[in-house]
């Protein structure tokens, strides 16, 4: 559950070459580092890696990364945040905890009570 600064540390380390960004998604063929970081970019905008390729050509890697720090910071921050959260609630973890408890014996108490009867236990 990496912080805001710890994903934009990790994306602007990413390897990348010195070449613009293609304008097909063929382009990225022996370019691992830039087919990477647009699946990412493509992953967490809800697009193809097409459609990102299309909307990105050109581009330097500098502005990808900028683009992709900040769309990676808005989709994951939010979900880090009600990890976070839920975590902490020790008391909301123990009632999940004990409802599935529940729940899991409510449904295998009968096939239980069916096996031990097959196998003369009951």
């Amino acid at each position: 559950l990496d912080s805001n600064d710890e994903i934009s540390k990790k994306i602007a380390k990413a390897k990348t070459d010195p070449d613009p960004l293609p304008d097909t998604a063929e382009g990225l063929d022996n370019r691992a580092e830039a087919k990477n970081l647009l699946s990412i970019y493509a992953g967490l905008g809800n697009a193809s890696l097409e459609e990102t390729v299309g909307s990105v050509a050109g581009w330097q890697f500098s502005k990808l990364k900028s683009a992709l720090i900040d769309l990676a910071i808005e989709t994951i921050g939010p979900v880090r945040d009600e990890t976070l959260r839920v975590r902490s609630d020790v008391a909301f973890l123990k009632q999940v905890l004990d409802s599935g408890r529940d729940k899991a014996s409510e449904r295998a108490e009968p096939i239980l009570a069916d096996i031990k009867r097959l196998v003369g236990f009951a």
